[in-house]
This record gives structure tokens, sequence and C-alpha cells, in this order.
């Protein structure tokens, strides 16, 4: 039911990982462009998993969902399940810490790893409570919490540090002996095997030791510090009656466990962390994502307080559940309305951004030009084109690039003369409606140069309705020259309408989601085209004036219409 009510978000971000996947498919590798391949995720196994349901024949972002559901659902059920054995009380505290978080709620649909994650720290928990009970520690009882972290490890490439900070509490927590030392060598090793393995075929495949994701986003400074700091305790507040609740494991306390077991594998876990988030500056997507291994922390802790006094006391649990209920149902209700939470209401444009290139894709499959976007994740996917992002998480140049550490987080970097040098047919400034200001390092680069405007035509172009419901303008920059520009022989030039819209009117789009220009009596269109000197005669399409007037080293197109006309491409052919 959570999950229902923003079931309307997806991330921009989370097409990065679904063109990985659908690349993969095609038989191109775990690639998001042609050319050297670059790590632009941090979710390998997230990745995989949605091209795996993807092979079935499910839409790739359907896919994505359901495995964010899956994750979800199993980590509800996970931290519930083993402290309803003890009893109904604890395990429904559990659950619902789990399910009343929009942390988690909405990162199902969001369509990133998070509830994956959630999942795989969700089942060593359950696996360590399980080993806390037994009266004789042996290795074998790590075998699965190691996998379950080890399967995390290749989830996010940040794992590692969830899996020292479990490793330290679980050692604190079973008795700090021999054994205890034992067990945690077996709890740690399985998964730094598993990170290992991923990090040399990283560097055999990618020829790096760290996703470029992480170039990108990890920018300490003191100003990141700052942002986190406050992101951390936002997103602590955000979920306070879970905190409180977690702090009944001082005092309950399960069958068989040591006073306080719980809370000694949990401190660690929770410091390390939080610590995380602050020195990296926070997150910028919406619903406190990054404080989904917490939230799945703190609904154990709970769980097992809970439980614990509702054993101890018998009127401790009907008590505790309907307080616990009562408490989260009002976060659920509260984290709806916070800022940080609320901001997936307007990321809306993602939706736009998968018309503008579903269209791209339409128009342009057999040109395949180069597009550069800034947000580089729906309008690629949805294209299926080739793709330059200039903000550099899938360029390994762009992703290394100097930055002061202070600017929006993991937006930061930039390079718009080696995007000049790599001669993309089609630039966006800002977002899928484009525009001539830029927002972005690259962008403001780009439209600094002396030569920008007159390699590259502003035009505005309009998409068909699809995912949003009514066709919508948007403008990129479109290069003259190159693969959309004119076609030019000996005999004649064909100047494609896409050019045609810098100085005035909007291409359409027509039933099949093909460019057109629908011109009434008296409209006009126009634009500055590069063609050779000497004198040029339009032949096609009939019904128009066209005024051709040297501009510089272009020529300026002026087409209007003499009576109602619908035309493609403009033809010319030399003055005798």
């Amino acid at each position: 039911m959570h999950v229902g009510d923003w079931w309307f978000y997806v991330a921009d971000d989370a097409f990065i990982s679904l063109r990985y996947a659908d690349r993969l498919l095609s038989g191109d590798g775990l690639t998001w462009t042609d050319g050297p391949p670059v790590e632009g995720y941090s979710n390998l196994l997230y990745v995989v998993l949605t091209a795996i349901v993807g092979l079935f024949g499910l839409d790739l972002l359907w896919a994505a969902r359901l495995v964010g559901l899956v994750g979800a659902v199993g980590a509800t059920a996970a931290v519930a399940w083993p402290v309803a054995r003890h009893h109904w009380a604890g395990g429904w505290v559990a659950g619902l810490g789990v399910a009343a978080s929009t942390s988690v709620a909405l990162w199902v649909p969001g369509g990133l790893e998070q509830p994956l994650v959630a999942l795989w720290l969700a089942l060593a928990l359950a696996g360590l409570g399980r080993a806390l009970a037994h009266d004789d520690l042996k290795a074998g009882l790590m075998v699965w919490p190691g996998i379950a972290l080890a399967l995390m490890c290749w989830t996010r490439p940040d794992s590692p540090l969830l899996v020292a900070a479990l490793t330290l509490g679980w050692f604190l927590a079973a008795g700090q002996d021999r054994k205890a030392l034992t067990t945690s060598a077996v709890l740690a090793g399985i998964p730094a095997l598993a990170t290992l393995a991923q990090v040399a075929v990283r560097l055999a495949y990618y020829g790096d030791w760290v996703p470029n994701t992480a170039h990108v986003k990890l920018r300490p400074s003191e100003a990141h510090t700052d942002m986190g700091a406050l992101w951390t305790a936002q997103a602590l507040d955000n979920h306070l009656p879970l905190v409180l609740l977690a702090a009944l494991a001082i005092v309950g306390t399960l069958p068989g466990e040591a006073a306080r077991a719980r809370v000694r594998i949990a401190l660690p876990v929770l410091f390390a962390w939080l610590s995380y988030t602050v020195w990296i500056g926070g997150d910028i997507f919406p619903a406190f994502r990054h404080f989904v291994p917490m939230v799945v922390t703190l609904a154990w802790l709970a769980g097992g307080g809970v439980a614990g006094m509702a054993l101890r006391w018998r009127w401790a649990g009907p008590t505790l559940a309907v307080l616990a209920t009562a408490g989260l149902g009002w976060m659920t209700l509260d984290q709806r309305t916070h800022p940080v939470v609320a901001r997936a209401h307007n990321e809306q444009w993602v939706l736009l951004a998968a018309d503008v290139g579903q269209v791209l894709g339409e128009n342009f499959s057999h040109q395949q030009p180069l597009v550069a976007v800034s947000p580089a994740g729906a309008i690629p996917y949805a294209s299926r084109l080739p793709a330059l992002d200039m903000i550099g998480l899938n360029d390994p140049h762009i992703g290394r690039t100097e930055t002061v550490g202070s600017g929006w987080l993991g937006h930061e970097t930039g390079d718009g003369d080696y995007v000049f040098e790599q001669q993309p047919d089609i630039i966006f400034f800002t977002g899928p409606k484009g525009g001539a200001r830029p927002t972005f390092a690259s962008e403001k680069q780009l439209a600094a140069r002396s030569d920008f405007a007159q390699d590259y035509a502003l035009v505005r172009w309009q998409t068909a309705p699809r995912r949003v419901q009514e066709p919508t303008e948007f403008a990129p920059w479109v290069r003259r020259s190159g693969v959309l520009g004119p076609t030019v022989s000996s005999e004649s030039a064909r100047v494609p309408v896409w050019l045609l819209t810098e100085h005035a009117g909007v291409l359409d789009c027509s039933d099949d989601g093909r460019f057109q220009l629908v011109l009434g009596a008296g409209d006009a269109v126009g634009g500055s085209i590069a063609l050779p000197h000497g004198r040029w005669v339009p032949t096609e399409p009939t019904g128009v004036d066209v005024d051709l007037q040297p501009d510089g080293d272009l020529w300026r197109v002026t087409v209007t219409a003499t009576q109602p006309v619908t035309f493609r491409q403009l033809i010319l052919r030399p003055a005798p």
C-alpha cells in the first residue's frame, strides 16, 4: 500500500542502470555507449537481476520495479519473521518499521538498488540474530549471513563499510573471545572474497579500481560535510519514532541472547554509516535513500526490543504494538510532507525526458547522432542512440575533472572543451526541455565558447503525447553540419526540417512519431544553414516561398507557406 502511493516516481539515474541492462541484453556488454567501456553504475547485481527478469520479455523499468518490490517485501519479512516466532508484537513492530518508511517505499518504483540492499542486510541480521541464540558458536552459522553480505557488496560498492561495521558489532556481541574471532573472520571473509572478485573483474573490464561514479560523487570537502551533517540530522529526525522504538532493545532481550547483544551489533553499523553519509555530503535524491540500511537496522533492533519486553511483561506486547502502530503511522504521514520527500513530486520531468528520448530514437535511429546530455538517464535509454554524459558518470575523462567541492553533489564535474571536441550532434542544456540557458559546468563552458553558436543552432521541436499526455516543446542545440546537417550533392541540397525552427516555428510529430513541419497559409519557419557557396533555387515542397540570404559563412533560410503544407525536407538545387 505504501509503495502504491509513490508509484508515479522514477529517478532519472534509474535509466542509467536500465541502459546498461538493455545493452547487456542486446549483446553490447555492460556498457553505456559504444567505445571503451566505463562503469557508470554503482549497482552491479541490481543491473544483472533486472536484465535477467527482462529476458522474459518484461519492460525493463517494470523489471527493475519488480526486483525492488521483491527486495522491499523480502526485507520486511526477514526482519519481522524471526522475531515474530518469539512474540507477534515484536514481528509486527519490526515489519512495520520497514514498511512505514518512505525511504524504502519510494525507492521500489524509484528504480535504484536500495530495496535490494535492504533485503541482503535484513537477511544478514536475521542470520546473526539466530546465531546469538546458540550456546555453541560455530563458523558454519556465519555462512548464510556472509553470503547475504557478499550479495550486498555486489549490489553497492560502499557496502564493505557496512560489512566491516557489522563484523565489529558481531565480535563485540559474541563475547570477544576466540570463537567470536573465528566467526567474525568467516562473516567478513565471504564478502571480502566477493569484493576482491568484483574488483578483479572491474580492473580487467573497465581498467579502474572503483566505479566511475565514485570519481564523480566522492568529492569530500568542508562544504559537503556540512551538507551531509544536515542531511543526516534530517534523516534521523524524519525517522524519530523508529529511532525511539529501536532504543527498546536496551531493555528487551530475546531468549538465548545476551543482554544488549543486538545493541552491540547495531551501534557500530549505525555509527559507521551515519558518519559516512556526513562525509559524502548526504544525497540529492528524495526520501533519504541512503538511510535505507539504517531503517533495516533500527527495525531489527525495535522488533527484538519489543519482543523481549513482551515476553517479560504480558501487558507490554499489545501496548507497545498499539503505540508503535500509532507512532510509525504518524511517521509515514509526516514524511509525506517533508521537503526532502516531497521533492519526488518535482521530478516528473523524467517522464518527459523518456518521451524526448523516444522521439529522438524514432527519428534518428538511421543517422545515429551523438547526443550530449547532463541528466544522462531517460533520454539516452529511451533513444538508444550514442550518448555523451556531460557530467561524467559515464565518461572517465569528465568524471576525473577537478572541482571546488562546494556545488550540487554529484553534478560539479564538467569539461566543455572536451565535449565540443567530441562534436555531438544534439546537445541538451539543463534537462529534457533544453533551452539557451546553461546550468551545469560543461554547458556553461560550451556556451562561453565564441564558436559554439556558429556551429550549433538552438531549435524548437515537439514531442508526441505518450507518457506526458500532451505534446511538449523542447529546445536542443543541433550541430549545423554532421549527420543531422544538410545532405549536399552536385545535383541538390536536402535540408531536413529539424534545422528550420531556429528563427521561427516549432517542429511537429506525425502520427508515426516522425518529425514534420505543418504550416498554414502565411506561417513561416527558418534557420541558418550550413550550405556551400553559390546560388540555390528551391524545388520542393510546393506551396511555399523560400528566401535565402547569406549569413556570414551560413545561409539564412526563411520558408513562408502560401497555402497549407506539410513537409519533411526542403530541397534546393544549384542555380544554372
